[in-house]
């Protein structure tokens, strides 16, 4: 990690202080430490480590030429005993989960720690395995991308030396006609990857949520994929209502949306589309809140943040208004491609299919009465995790 990328960590976690003012607030706590350890002070960070000055012994030195006899000084050296917490972290092995999507291809990597769960990386790409499915096929291009991920991802955890691994397929994998071809080219990876019902989806998505966000109340559960979308019910912690619909945004951007900018017409489609599969759901009646999560629900997260770069910290728990998402479909729309991707808080790889997912989880809030929605950024990874 570079100076650069902890001022951003903390920005995530104190959003409401300016970038600049936690630049000098890390400038000055690595200049007080430098300070302290030229005074050959020690510095403590419990459950961290300590620093400490020491000296080398005092050296003898006899010079061949004219037989005089130097002593030299012992030199200064830095020396970091770790604490006793990141010991135990760093010497932990953590696990790996990955969920393979329609759209994008996640890694994680976390632990358990004192019943808790604490997740140490989240990798994504954006393969669009979807891409071209209209004919019950993966194409040979997707699939070179798909491949080309988990050859990543393999590469990565060798790096870090992680054995125990799960990966799992959703949407795509249960549509796709040729998708043992990839489930044997996987193998060859040394990925064995199951395939899931929308049910196990929904039930793994929800631990996740849950561990990640306290909520008391009963909440809609609104995971927007690539492929589908699954929505639940939860109350008191249980999962009672839920169902699976062929809303995902890749398959809605290849039926809908040939070009940008869209026509008003063709944003209507869309529209209307999304709405007349909603209307025919027979959902409970219940009062409670949405929570979004997925890529889509991210992505419009960081739009609504406008951030520069993907901090889950910051994203997780935000709340957007209907108004806000209403107001970002239709900013979007009219704009063109290139003009999507210069957007504050865009994903690359996902400009073309951000419309649909907003207004998948637009209609979706229309649907239930709610006016705004929480994203989660804990969900599939974090409930695969849980269940190792």
């Amino acid at each position: 990690m570079k100076r650069k990328d902890l001022v951003y960590r903390l920005l995530a976690h104190f959003p409401e202080m300016r970038k600049r003012d936690l630049e000098a607030l890390v400038e000055a706590f690595f200049e007080e430490m430098a300070r302290a350890l030229a005074e050959n002070k020690r510095i403590e960070i419990r459950g961290f480590g300590r620093f400490e000055v020491h000296y080398g012994k005092e050296r003898i030195f006899v010079n061949p030429q004219n037989k005089e006899t130097y002593y030299l000084p012992g030199n200064k050296r830095l020396v970091f005993k770790v604490g006793k917490d990141l010991y135990e972290r760093v010497n932990s092995p953590p696990k790996a989960v990955l969920d393979l999507g329609t759209q994008t291809f996640r890694l994680a990597l976390g632990k358990l720690e004192n019943g808790r769960l604490r997740v140490i990386e989240r990798r994504r790409v954006n393969v669009r395995l979807g891409e071209g499915l209209e004919s019950g096929k993966i194409t040979p291009e997707a699939m070179k991308r798909g491949l080309k991920a988990l050859e990543e991802f393999r590469s990565h955890l060798l790096d870090l030396e992680v054995s125990e691994v799960k990966a799992v397929g959703t949407a795509v994998f249960r549509e796709a006609t040729n998708i043992q071809e990839f489930l044997e080219r996987s193998q060859d990876l040394g990925f064995e990857i199951e395939l899931i019902s929308p049910e196990k989806e929904a039930e793994l998505t929800l631990r996740g949520v849950a561990a990640g966000l306290d909520l008391n109340e009963p909440f809609f559960l609104a995971d927007v994929g690539g492929g589908s979308t699954e929505i639940s019910l939860v109350k008191e912690g249980r999962k009672i209502w839920s169902t699976s619909l062929s809303l995902g945004a890749v398959r809605l951007k290849e039926e809908f949306i040939k070009a940008y900018p869209l026509t008003r017409e063709e944003y209507r489609r869309l529209r209307t589309h999304i709405a007349h599969i909603l209307s025919g759901l027979d959902i409970p009646q219940e009062s409670g809140l949405l929570v979004g999560c997925g890529g889509s629900a991210s992505l419009m997260a960081s739009l609504d943040l406008r951030l520069t770069t993907y901090l889950p910290e910051r994203l997780h728990g935000h709340r957007i208004p209907l108004s806000r998402i209403e107001d970002l479909a239709e900013h979007l729309w009219g704009l063109t491609l290139a003009r999507i991707k210069r957007l504050r808080g865009m994903e690359p790889g996902r400009e073309d299919i951000a419309l649909p997912g907003l207004l998948v989880f637009q209609e979706l809030s229309r649907k239930l009465g709610v006016t705004e929605l929480i994203v989660s950024e804990w969900g599939l990874l974090e409930g695969l995790l849980l269940s190792f």
